[in-house]
């Protein structure tokens, strides 16, 4: 098969099945495959700089330590892949399928990866600095001791992803979906959040019993019959039974924390209180409070 397509460096070639081929190593440097079926191949350590992979199925196939620098795999099916330890500095993955794919220990920097589906997908210790990965889906991904430093993740979906000791310094999520999302010891310095709603129904830790007490009353207040919270803390039911939409943070509710005496606290306090006590690394806080404290030194 091989021979009679003579796979190698610069060649074009289109509607071929090369399926499950053992292919390591091999060269591919600034080829043009379009069309092509290389499930479940072997292209570990291959050379794919410069490539163009197009409207290709790449599923199941062992990518690992290639070099895919500049490589351009529009409109792929990257479906399980294994891009472990892969150089893909400035490649592009638009419109991808690449769910279940692992991307663990590669290097993404300065690569677009946008409108595509990374969903259950891995990035452990992936450098990601200034990837632009726009209106992805990120449903369940990890990003664990990942580096994601000035990232844009701009109308991405991260529903339910992990994010445990990553760096993302200067990182934009701007109107991303973070429900349910854990964020934990991240470097949040100068990073772009969604909204203050959303920020609250991500995960950022293990809340106590104040913290709780807090966003119940929160809840209450974006309720429209808060007396409803003193009856369910006294044993009847849901205050969101037959209500149609969900509640303003999300937690692990418990009766014993509800005070109905405590002041309804506004969205940013609760946004305050909890980004300062569990991601202390984001940095607006400190510098509002900096601010605050010279307008109020002057003041006096």
């Amino acid at each position: 098969m091989c021979k009679k397509y003579k796979l190698e460096p610069g060649m074009e070639i289109r509607d071929v099945n090369l399926q499950g081929l053992d292919l390591k190593g091999i060269d591919l440097s600034n080829a043009v495959l379009n069309n092509v079926n290389l499930m479940r191949s072997d292209l570990s350590e291959a050379n794919l700089e410069g490539a163009k992979i197009i409207n290709s199925n790449l599923n199941e196939v062992n990518l690992s330590k290639v070099k895919a620098n500049y490589v351009n795999f529009y409109q792929s099916s990257l479906i399980k892949a294994q891009f472990w330890g892969a150089s893909l500095e400035y490649s592009i993955m638009d419109n991808v399928n690449a769910y279940y794919t692992n991307f663990d220990n590669t290097n993404i920097s300065y690569s677009k990866f946008r409108y595509s589906n990374f969903m259950y997908s891995s990035f452990y210790r992936t450098i990601g600095k200034e990837w632009d990965a726009i209106r992805n889906n990120f449903d369940n991904a990890r990003f664990n001791f990942a580096d994601l430093e000035s990232t844009i993740f701009l109308k991405s979906n991260f529903n339910e992803a992990s994010f445990f000791n990553v760096n993302l310094e200067k990182v934009d999520l701007s109107y991303t979906n973070i429900t349910l999302t854990t964020f934990r010891n991240c470097n949040m310095k100068n990073t772009v959040l969604p909204s203050p709603g959303m920020i609250l129904l991500a995960n950022w830790g293990g809340y106590d019993s104040d913290d709780i007490s807090m966003l119940m009353k929160l809840d209450a207040s974006a309720h429209p019959e808060p007396e409803k919270f003193d009856k369910w803390a006294l044993g009847e039911g849901c205050p969101y039974t037959n209500v149609n939409f969900n509640r303003a943070a999300l937690f692990l509710e418990n009766r014993n924390y509800w005070n109905s005496k405590k002041d309804f606290p506004t969205l940013w306090e609760a946004v305050y209180i909890i980004m300062k006590k569990y991601c202390p690394s984001w940095n607006y806080l400190l510098e509002r409070d900096k601010n605050e404290s010279r307008i109020n030194s002057t003041k006096m």
